[in-house]
């Protein structure tokens, strides 16, 4: 990657959108509390990418923030892992029944649903994209990259998970799934995926 097409877009109270057209690599840009950025990478080839991701700025201490202060590459970066594993899930949406030669069932409906809320919450999480599987009886596993050995096991109205450390479970349960509830359990994981 070579650099950042972008633009802001202001919202005044008026509800009417004006929009700000700028292009560079310039590291002293800051922009206003209120504003989004728009960013679309720009690669070698000097071609803009599909893809177009936005940020949006707002603190309610500083008003202004520096461009490079943004990371920009680590949020875009995270947002592509995201949306990798949300197509992984949409291609295992198609799966069929006996779908393994062995009887398994296709994913459930709703645990599709939940696979997808914890993919997001994994998103803003962390940079690290988490492997997904299909399990057997029709839920989802979602399980921790590199040498980390933790795993969220999705269903339609709870979720199991676990972490290891040195070969002993550190953190594990079952809950009802609820975005509080798989927050909590994340967290708990990835304080011991932190230590590995």
């Amino acid at each position: 990657m070579n650099g950042f097409a972008f633009y802001t877009q202001t919202k005044p109270a008026s509800g009417s959108k004006k929009d700000v057209s700028m292009h560079g690599h310039s590291q002293n840009i800051s922009i206003k509390k209120g504003v989004v950025l728009y960013v679309g990478l720009i690669v070698a080839s000097c071609s803009a990418e599909t893809s177009t991701y936005k940020f949006s700025l707002i603190s309610s201490q500083n008003p202004t923030y520096p461009l490079s202060t943004l990371n920009l590459c680590s949020e875009i970066e995270a947002q592509k892992k995201t949306n990798r594993a949300l197509n992984r899930l949409e291609e295992l949406m198609q799966l069929k029944d006996n779908w393994d030669g062995n009887g398994a069932l296709p994913i459930e409906q709703a645990a599709y649903q939940n696979a997808k809320c914890a993919i997001r919450l994994i998103g803003e999480k962390t940079s690290d994209a988490w492997n997904l599987f299909p399990n057997t009886n029709g839920t989802l596993l979602l399980t921790a990259p590199g040498k980390a050995s933790a795993s969220i096991s999705i269903g339609n109205e709870e979720f199991s998970f676990f972490a290891m450390e040195k070969g002993k479970p550190i953190v594990k349960g079952i809950d009802t799934f609820s975005v509080e509830n798989l927050t909590r359990a994340f967290d708990q994981i990835q304080t011991v995926i932190n230590r590995v």
